[in-house]
């Protein structure tokens, strides 16, 4: 449920960042995706930084953006996919 949670906030905070784009409020939707970047990257560090792994945090922004683009392909994958039940 909670990855759910995330990825439907992911493509709220991009759908209305687009949208906000559109109608021409340039500053508005830079000053949310850095909020939104900002938050993930305080708590991503605390994380990462108890696993050791304190060099990943420079590509969180990356694959941030890159989820975008995951989501799309994916999207239609699920809705007009095969229908198999296991």
């Amino acid at each position: 449920m909670l990855l759910g949670l995330l990825s439907g906030s992911h493509f709220l905070h991009f759908a209305l960042g687009t949208f906000t784009l559109i109608q021409g409020f340039l500053f508005f939707a830079i000053v949310g995706y850095l909020i939104r970047m900002s938050i993930i990257l305080l708590v991503s560090r605390r994380i990462l930084q108890r696993l050791g792994e304190g060099n990943v945090l420079l590509w969180i922004p990356v694959l941030d953006v890159c989820m975008v683009l995951y989501y799309i392909i994916l999207a239609p994958a699920i809705t007009w996919g095969s229908k198999n039940r296991w």
